[in-house]
């Protein structure tokens, strides 16, 4: 993103953080924000996880989770305070998916893996960290647990999103 958008993200944290903010003004920030970040903006992430757990409306909590996807997906910092960040919101997207504060989070929280595992180009490799193996395991047990088809149609397409073909048995019990 350029000068112009990145300028925009003091706002539009404000926007998000600010309790009159009208809901949809909310949700289009959470997206921006995760569409403008990067890696490096450590405060933002946890911004958008806050926003994830604590907003009051459900649809800007559910865009929250998948702007911290979209801001994984697309990009990549060595940095080592950045892989910590990383390593943070995958954890907490992981979470979000095991044990969702409300049935409506955890197909977005399974998206936003589906996104953030897309962007990382060791996760489809044998010798991937055993974080990103945790979350192929968390994307095909959720898939495998879940009984609603709605949910499970979600956790699909973040299966196929993230390229991991483990969950192929698991795929193939469901057709």
């Amino acid at each position: 993103p350029g000068t112009a958008a990145r300028a925009a993200l003091p706002r539009l944290v404000q926007l998000l953080g600010d309790r009159q903010t009208p809901d949809v003004v909310a949700r289009s920030a959470a997206i921006a924000l995760g569409r403008i970040s990067g890696p490096e903006d450590g405060e933002i992430v946890d911004i958008l996880g806050n926003a994830a757990l604590h907003d009051e409306d459900f649809g800007t909590r559910q865009f929250a989770l998948l702007a911290i996807g979209r801001l994984y997906e697309r990009t990549s910092s060595n940095d080592e305070a950045a892989l910590r960040r990383k390593s943070t919101a995958q954890a907490f997207l992981v979470d979000a998916l095991r044990r969702p504060t409300h049935k409506q989070q955890k197909p977005y929280a399974a998206l936003a893996l589906g996104l953030f595992a897309r962007g990382d180009p060791t996760f489809r490799s044998v010798t991937a960290a055993p974080a990103l193996v945790g979350l192929r395991v968390a994307l095909v047990d959720g898939f495998a647990d879940e009984a609603d088809p709605s949910v499970q149609g979600a956790i699909a397409i973040a299966i196929g999103l993230s390229g991991t073909t483990d969950a192929a048995a698991a795929l193939r019990l469901q057709l």
